[in-house]
Formats: structure tokens, sequence, C-alpha cells
């Protein structure tokens, strides 16, 4: 073992020059095993509600990096020490560190699983490790923390603000307007109507890019096919979102804000109201200034909910007929459901933990998810990769879209039934993924298999 830790330690050498002693491996009450590379004893110490900020390397158990913050160049910034959320949660371990510390960490595979309620990773064996390499940059209480914030946010603004002006002299974009926050905007043709209250759903055309010009995303089929970003399988429609509900970026929920209907705009928006540290994806790298072309094409109001939820009626009960579901139920939500074959287990309740096989389709039949092998291969949708075993959850606490919430209430332990969800009780105006589009009526097949 102590082969295997030197031979991390000499692997992480660029980041870890300053090794001057190592304690002998400690194994905590959860099973994780800890050892000190690096220890000062006079240094600050880690306590509960303090704010650690460190570098960290993390390994499969068979030496494979999974991510490295030491060549990547971005440490975690001030992540509350707080007790472990489950057994085998490595934040045990970080109340054993002072600033300065490094330290090597393994905690148990199968442990973190079982208590965190995911999968057991593809790369991992029962009875194996994940290793840690931490390394403690700087440990703050919550005053200094916010002064810390406070100091780094001012820099980060005067240098995107350099970034912006040097972008809009650029483009010679003119009436460039800012507002408190640092969100930049240009209003190229007004709108007409009132702006758009918080709550309301928006109806937004938007074409993203970096300051450097290179498009990352867009609502638009044509700009997608002119700058290589087209999907044959994605709508290319206007994104609707409940505005001032942080369901986007900061930058947007701010700038659409400023439109009224009708309005065409370029919103420049610095990272901070952005992405951030962590960027998006393989386009967006971190503490990246955005550019949106956007147009407010519309704000939804009561009607057209009241339409769309006529026209799925419609749907439902022309799926019903040709399914020959006539026996179905409604709740008042709209949910419709039926027993296909009754269990005798007990009965799900608001609170309990519940595991449940499912298979999701749309009207037309695409199946686009399930947990039962059988039927991911004969849809085309497996993954060996993935374990096919029920998925668990606790109930009522928004864990799942509502329809299953409410769904899964109305079965006992051994249920087979059918759910056929409105897009109001599943993922609404959103569209997830490339399999599920926008107002999208949904059905599942599911059982319950247990209730705890």
């Amino acid at each position: 073992m102590m082969k295997k830790i030197w031979l991390v330690v000499m692997a992480c050498s660029v980041a870890l020059t300053t090794v001057v002693a190592q304690s002998a491996q400690k194994t905590l009450p959860s099973g994780i095993k800890y050892t000190l590379l690096k220890h000062n004893k006079t240094a600050r110490k880690c306590k509960m509600g303090d704010f650690m900020s460190f570098h960290f390397k993390m390994t499969t158990p068979d030496g494979k990096v999974l991510t490295n913050s030491f060549t990547q160049g971005t440490p975690v910034e001030n992540l509350p020490i707080k007790p472990p959320q489950f057994k085998g949660d490595i934040t045990e371990a970080f109340a054993l560190l002072a600033e300065g510390d490094s330290a090597l960490i393994d905690s148990p595979v199968d442990t973190v699983a079982k208590y965190s309620k995911r999968p057991m990773p593809p790369f991992a064996k029962q009875g194996t490790y994940i290793s840690y390499i931490i390394k403690v940059i700087k440990v703050r209480n919550q005053t200094e923390m916010l002064e810390a914030q406070q100091r780094k946010l001012a820099k980060m603004r005067a240098r995107e603000k350099i970034i912006m002006d040097k972008y809009i002299a650029e483009q010679k974009l003119k009436n460039v307007q800012a507002t408190a926050s640092g969100l930049h905007y240009v209003i190229h043709q007004a709108g007409k109507g009132a702006l758009p209250k918080p709550g309301e759903t928006v109806k937004v055309n938007y074409t993203g890019k970096l300051t450097n010009g290179k498009v990352f995303d867009t609502s638009l089929e044509d700009q997608a096919k002119v700058h290589g970003k087209y999907n044959p399988g994605r709508p290319y429609k206007p994104f609707e979102f409940q505005i001032g509900r942080g369901r986007v970026i900061k930058g947007w929920d701010e700038g659409i804000a400023l439109l009224k209907p009708g309005a065409k705009a370029t919103l420049l928006v610095p990272s901070y109201l952005g992405y951030g540290e962590r960027g998006a994806g393989g386009d967006i790298p971190p503490n990246s200034v955005l550019v949106f072309e956007v147009e407010l094409v519309g704000i939804k109001g009561k009607n057209d909910d009241q339409q769309l939820k006529i026209k799925e009626k419609a749907k439902i009960q022309q799926y019903l007929q040709e399914k020959k579901l006539g026996n179905a139920k409604v709740t008042a939500s709209g949910l419709h459901y039926v027993i296909r074959k009754a269990g005798k287990g007990k009965k799900a309740t608001p609170g309990s933990k519940v595991k449940v096989n499912y298979t999701g389709k749309l009207l037309n039949g695409k199946v686009f998810d399930t947990n039962v092998k059988a039927v991911a291969k004969k849809s085309g949708k497996y993954n060996p990769k993935r374990p096919y075993e029920p998925i668990e959850f606790t109930l009522g606490k928004g864990q799942v879209i509502r329809g299953w919430d409410e769904g899964i209430t109305l079965l006992k332990v051994g249920d087979k039934a059918t759910f056929v969800i409105p897009s109001a009780l599943a993922y609404g105006a959103r569209s997830i993924g490339a399999d599920i589009p926008p107002n999208s009526v949904l059905v599942f097949e599911v059982e319950l298999v247990a209730a705890n």
C-alpha cells in the first residue's frame, strides 16, 4: 500500500513538491482511508462552518485520471465544510486537514453507491476505492469568504469590462447601455406592449456566441447550418421559459426583462451572469463573456396555456381510444392512469422511498428511456454501461416530474400501471435531449417494486 501511495504522489510531483512528512494511513469509521502527505501542525485547521479552497486529482481504482484541477488550473473555491451527507462522503476527511496540507483520500466505491443512492460507476468493482489527492489552498470563515468573493468579483468585473468594451468598439455598436450588474445591451429594434413580468413565459429566438465570434448555440435553423451547429433531430423554434425564476442564466433573466415583444437586441453577458468558472460543455470555456443576439418573439398568455391544455386533452383521448384504454381514470390535475395489474403490497405515500421500473415513450410509441434491459434492447436504447435496475427516489420531494410524484401515490407495491401525463406535469415547454420535444404528452409503463 505504501508503494501505491508513493506512486500516486510521484505522479502529482508537479503539484506536490513540498511534501515534507507523511503519516501512516488511517481508516475512518465510514471506511474512508486517508494519509497526510504534508501536514503543518501550526497552520489554520478546517472546522465545521468554514470554507475550504483546494486543488484535487481524482483517479479510478485502476489509476485512470477522472479529473485533475492541478493541471486544469481551476481549484474548487470556498467549499463549505459540513457534516458528511452519506457514509463514505470524502468531506468527512476534510475536517482533519489544515491550510497548506496535502492528503491522499481513498473512498470506498460500493459504500458511496449504497448510501448516496447512485449506481455503481462502470469502471469500479465492489471493494475498490476512488482515490483523491487533495491540496488545501486556503481556509476561511464566512466573513472572510464573503470578502474574498467581493474582491474576486471586483477584479473579474474590471477584466471583463475591458473585454466587452473592446468587443463593442470592434463591432461598432452604438447606444450600448449597461445595468448595475454589469450586463451590457443594445436594442436594435424596439418592441411593442408591456415588458414581461416575473413568472410569465416568454418565447425567445437567439444565437449565442463568444466574443471571438464562435457560435455555440442557436434556436434558428439557418444560423445552425451556417455555423456547423445543425442537428436534424432538434426542433428549431423559439425557446420558452418562465422569466425571473432562475430557469436560465442570470444575464438572460435580467436582459430579456428589458425587452418588449418584438424587440431585437444584443446582450453582452459577463461570465458571472453566465456560466462562471465552470463554463458549459466543450464550447463555452470557464470565465467566458457571452454575446447573445436575441428576439423576444412574444409572451405567452393564459389563453395560450388553455389552448394547449385543450389540444393535449384531445390527443390523450385519441391515444386512449387507439390503445383501448377506456377504463382510464383521470385526476384533477389532468393525469390519466390505468392500473393494468393490481399488486398486494403497501400503498406508496409522500415521503416514501420507492423503487420503480419504467418505460417512457411519446404518444407515437417512440421509447425515449427505460430501465428495463429487454425493452432497451428492443427499442434501440440499450447502453451496456448503464445498470438496468429500479430507479429509487423519495416520493413527493420534487425529485421526479410532477406526473410521477402524483401517479406513484396512486399505486401499491406490485401494481403495474400506465400513466398518460400532460406536458404541464412533465417537462412543459422544455425539450429534453433530442427525444422529448417541447410540450410533449408522455406515456409511462410503470411497476412499483418497493415503498419504504
